[in-house]
């Protein structure tokens, strides 16, 4: 976020909670959920490269699935 303007910050925390969501989704191989969360935040937010980009990536991940050498690296930390 250091690089975005304060709108966009803004939009970021607001969206932060579902962007969380999401993210686990995705690593879950849940792909159309994770998608459905991502597009929700993208109409608020459409300026945001993450949400751009993980949405091309679920759209990728439901046609081609994940590359096998991705399934032994994905790690998700819990704070």
């Amino acid at each position: 976020m250091d690089g975005d303007g304060e709108a966009q910050k803004q939009l970021k925390i607001q969206t932060k909670t579902e962007f969380e969501q999401a993210i686990i989704l995705y690593y879950q191989q849940k792909y159309s959920a994770a998608k459905e969360i991502f597009l929700n935040i993208f109409h608020i937010n459409l300026e945001d490269k993450a949400i751009k980009l993980y949405l091309k990536r679920c759209q990728k991940s439901q046609i081609y699935g994940i590359p096998e050498e991705w399934k032994k690296d994905i790690v998700i930390i819990d704070k």
